[in-house]
């Protein structure tokens, strides 16, 4: 119901909400019925600029019939940066566009949301929790695992994280067999080496290296499962395969699930320094194999440089398909290298990091141009790579990227920078 009060500039809308958790150990999680007042004053909405500023009062009344009412500065601070707290209010005018005549704000959840903004409200029974949190990951609750961030959708937009790898088995067979006569093209983006690592049953507790190793085991399940399918279905002859990773090595990803503490002596970015969101090579360099029964031979290494990036031009020229102009622009064709016809290498290769940083690679040299921000991200105990002063490495005799020699190698420095630059502006 919408009023526009007489003789002011706010609008009134009042909305009755109603949230039912279905597992009776997250109760405390549960949005109890509310009758939610929101004033939001129009002044602002009405010459089509609605935003945080032109927000007033938020009035929630409580199951007792007790109204509590918070500024917006006092329910999120003036001056916040935690994203979290941001993204629910920006969610909030999402919905009042949604339920609005006039596009302002409608609709924050319950007093549960503004406490969860003020950094008041703290989980009563944690421990009911499946997976603890680490860092982040404390927000919505979805079987019986905190997230990162908000979400709407009801009982529809539920899910079982168990289940994952076996639904989206069940969805690649049933695609496969059906395009079995005619030419395919199959993207499998697994969960299994995402956060939270929860394996199903199947391979719960049986890697014997904690959540992390139980959903490597499932990963493995699932690719052979693939293969097994076009095995049937005989097309392993008539099919390339490609195995990859979109990013380096995360350990303790957001949740306390053993990963670290289970890791040993074991070094999942091998060689490489960094990880993750890193400018270092461990961020961006990644496992690729590639596959082809009859066509490509098994057990062979090739070391040219090849990108993802590479793959729309490489398939295209694989299957006879012409790249217009103005499509995929940094994709070159590389197919001969996919297939390890040829270790002929990419001419160049630009790098980035999580802060936007970027970084040439020329043959066996690398450039990090200077960059701000931590070195270290401490959440995820990886080396970033930000540094005020240009890096570079030589790659081949200094792969773990060590020794910076940027100061022994200025003119090389300079050209690369140009280089940068000069791609940049393109």
């Amino acid at each position: 119901k919408k009023k526009v009060l007489a003789n002011t500039n706010y609008l009134l809308v009042s909305i009755i909400i109603s949230i039912t958790c279905n597992d009776s150990g997250l109760g405390n999680f549960t949005l109890y019925l509310y009758s939610v007042l929101i004033y939001i004053y129009c002044d602002g909405a009405s010459r089509g600029n609605p935003g945080p500023a032109s927000i007033g009062v938020i009035a929630f009344r409580d199951k007792e019939n007790q109204e509590s009412v918070f500024t917006i500065s006092e329910a999120i601070g003036k001056e916040t940066n935690n994203v979290a707290e941001w993204t629910a209010l920006l969610f909030a005018l999402q919905k009042c566009r949604e339920l609005s005549e006039k596009s302002v704000l409608v609709h924050l959840d319950s007093e549960l949301v503004v406490k969860q903004m003020k950094g008041e409200y703290k989980t009563k029974n944690p421990e009911l929790l499946k997976m603890q949190p680490s860092h982040g990951h404390d927000m919505t609750i979805v079987n019986g695992i905190s997230r990162i961030g908000y979400m709407t959708g009801g009982n529809a937009a539920l899910w079982k994280d168990e289940d994952f790898a076996s639904i989206l088995v069940q969805k690649a067979t049933a695609y496969i067999t059906q395009q079995k006569a005619n030419p395919f093209f199959l993207y499998f983006s697994t969960h299994d080496i995402h956060v939270p690592r929860i394996a199903h049953e199947r391979f719960a507790g049986k890697s014997g290296f904690g959540p992390r190793g139980d959903v490597l085991l499932q990963l493995d399940w699932t690719v052979g499962q693939i293969e097994e399918v076009l095995r049937k279905n005989g097309l392993l002859e008539n099919t390339l395969i490609i195995f990859t990773s979109d990013n380096g090595q995360v350990i303790d990803d957001g949740y306390k699930d053993d990963a670290v503490e289970k890791l040993g002596n074991h070094k999942p970015n091998g060689i490489y320094r960094g990880g993750k969101y890193s400018a270092f090579e461990a961020g961006t360099r990644v496992p690729f194999i590639v596959s082809w029964k009859g066509k490509v031979k098994a057990g062979k290494v090739n070391d040219a440089l090849f990108s993802q990036v590479d793959l729309y031009a490489s398939l295209a020229s694989l299957v006879g398909v012409k790249v217009e102009a103005g499509q995929a622009p940094d994709s070159k064709n590389y197919l001969p290298v996919l297939l390890n016809q040829t270790n002929k290498p990419r001419e160049f290769l630009i790098e980035q990091s999580i802060n936007s940083t970027l970084s040439l690679v020329i043959g066996n040299w690398k450039y990090i141009e200077p960059s701000k921000g931590p070195k270290i991200n401490k959440d995820t105990n990886t080396e970033l790579g930000n540094d005020p002063k240009p890096q570079l490495y030589n790659l081949a005799s200094d792969p773990g990227e060590t020794k910076n020699l940027a100061e022994v190698y200025p003119e090389r420095v300079a050209e690369m920078k140009l280089k940068l630059d000069n791609i940049r502006q393109k």
